[in-house]
């Protein structure tokens, strides 16, 4: 699922439990990127968090990171290589071997949380968001006038293109514009509530379901509205339910006896067998694979 960090000018740097957190529900690479003499400084490819953590130190003592505006991002892979060059934040370039370099400077730098569908597993190397800014941002933002990426245009043309995905884009001002849906706390803003910890998920899951009668439900929405279980409501709703779905783990699941979606899969066309408890995925209509245990309702909800 991946999860970004975004922290202004003048707030403290996020707690090491927050970021142990992100870390351990996202162990696939991190790394961050700050303002300082009107460019950006990505430094990423930390694939242990001993070593992002000290790396994240020695910056902090440097540059005096609560000065900066700061944006991390800690990654766990859907396409591309897992690898140092493929962890988040990227520069505005279309060039291939920049966008995986991991340690420079750029006038703009962009993070990623979500999965753009067009280019997942497009490429054996590069991941969705890096074929993203090369092929679309990057001439949107280089062909348009100064400063059109913090349009309301720009914004919405993005939002149209992502898949509800979330992108933080920030130049060498610190000013960070924030595409998507965010959660904001304590003056620092997530992509997900993935840094919580397994009980706040588990509450606010519980509490956002309620909602809807703590069943779970089909879904759908089109030119003429939002409906659950064919019943038309209003957007809000909408929204809020399918943001409790967005925030489960990583391959957890949840299915009712008619029903099943895999929220946090990579590719699509998911398989439940109820003999053996076991979730399956057809990936490019050959090849089956096998993806974990299935929750029942009683496992699933938290219950008095």
């Amino acid at each position: 699922m991946c999860i970004i960090i975004v922290k202004n000018s003048g707030i403290d740097l996020p707690d090491k439990e927050i970021l142990k957190r992100c870390w351990n529900k996202n162990p696939h690479g991190a790394g961050f990127m700050f303002n300082n003499n009107n460019k950006i400084i990505i430094k990423k490819g930390f694939m242990s968090y001993e070593n992002f953590y000290e790396n994240l130190l020695r910056n902090d003592k440097q540059y005096r990171l609560k000065n900066q505006s700061v944006v991390f991002h800690f990654r766990i892979s859907t396409s591309g290589l897992i690898d140092k060059g493929n962890c988040h934040p990227y520069p505005l370039t279309n060039d291939s071997i920049y966008l995986r370099k991991t340690n420079l400077c750029c006038s703009i730098g962009i993070a990623h949380n979500g999965i753009i569908q067009e280019y997942n597993h497009k490429d054996s190397v590069l991941n969705d968001t890096q074929l993203f800014i090369k092929n679309i941002i990057y001439d949107l933002i280089s062909n348009t006038k100064i400063g059109y990426y913090k349009s309301e245009v720009f914004k919405k043309i993005m939002e149209s293109m992502i898949d509800d995905s979330r992108l933080a884009i920030m130049n060498g001002n610190g000013e960070v514009v924030k595409i998507g849906r965010w959660y904001e706390e304590n003056g620092l803003f997530f992509s997900n509530i993935g840094y919580k910890n397994n009980s706040e998920v588990r509450t606010s899951i519980q509490k956002k379901l309620k909602l809807f009668d703590n069943e779970l439900k089909y879904f759908d929405n089109d030119e003429n509205g939002f409906f659950i279980d064919d019943v038309a409501t209003d957007e809000c709703d909408y929204e809020v339910f399918l943001d409790s779905l967005r925030q489960l783990d990583t391959w957890e699941s949840v299915y009712d006896k008619f029903y099943f979606q895999e929220y946090s899969g990579a590719c699509g066309s998911y398989f439940l067998d109820e003999e053996d408890n076991k979730i399956y995925e057809l990936v490019d209509k050959n090849h089956l694979y096998y993806l974990g245990n299935y929750k029942t309702k009683n496992e699933f909800y938290i219950t008095d």
